[in-house]
């Protein structure tokens, strides 16, 4: 009869008394068939709960723009962002890194928030009128993230990057109010009781083309050019 041991446990000897020998580290690569050594990986995520009035998927320009309305009307509910990119601004996050945007500053955004800045100081600085503005995605990006912070700053908002949430489950239920959501990775799991409504910011959400062929921009560009 042989005795195992794991890791710290001491190893005993069998043909001799029972006297402890000295502590081995074994590796569980040393004996790969056997059981006792496979280290096997957890699979139990670490729940957190959580409570709001209004779960928002999504942190794009129209969830971004839902919200700032919510809580400019009702500034006393509490919000819930969950985003599975790792900032707010929704496509602005990974695409339109070389473009800026077609249409005036000013007609696009938070209504409580002015994109181009301070009228003033855009035409004493750059010398230009407010109305030809047209942001770029690195003030885009830095104008929702500085909604966010002053949003999560007045207690009024929790965001959380990184993060999914599974339509599918079966425990997500509007019924009872009780929602979930995990870290894209699955090492974080949340609860969240729901009071008011779930919102899904993702309904309208803009597939950019991108990589190679006819689905990617330059494809677009060259398919367009083919019909002029």
């Amino acid at each position: 009869m042989q005795v195992s041991t794991i890791y710290e446990r001491n190893i005993y000897s069998v043909n001799s008394t029972t006297i402890p020998t000295a502590k081995k580290q074994t590796s569980p690569t040393d004996q790969p068939n056997n059981p006792l050594f496979t280290k096997k990986k957890s699979t139990m995520a670490i729940i957190k709960q959580l409570e709001c009035d209004y779960l928002i998927v999504g942190a794009g320009a129209s969830p971004l723009a839902f919200v700032d309305t919510l809580l400019t009307e009702l500034p006393d509910k509490k919000v819930i962002i969950i985003d599975k990119k790792s900032a707010p601004g929704g496509h602005w996050v990974d695409s339109y890194g070389f473009i800026h945007l077609h249409q005036p500053s000013l007609v696009y955004g938070l209504s409580s928030k002015q994109l181009e800045g301070n009228w003033l100081k855009l035409m004493l600085t750059k010398g230009m009128l407010p109305w030809n503005h047209r942001a770029s995605k690195e003030e885009i990006l830095k104008y929702y993230g500085s909604f966010v912070e002053e949003k999560i700053a007045s207690k009024q908002l929790q965001f959380y990057p990184n993060t999914v949430y599974d339509f599918e489950k079966k425990d997500n239920s509007v019924d009872d109010g009780i929602h979930y959501f995990s870290s894209i990775d699955g090492s974080l799991s949340y609860k969240v009781k729901v009071n008011e409504k779930l919102v899904d910011g993702t309904q309208g959400e803009c597939i950019i083309p991108h990589g190679k062929g006819k689905n990617s921009i330059f494809g677009c560009v060259k398919y367009f050019f083919r019909f002029q």
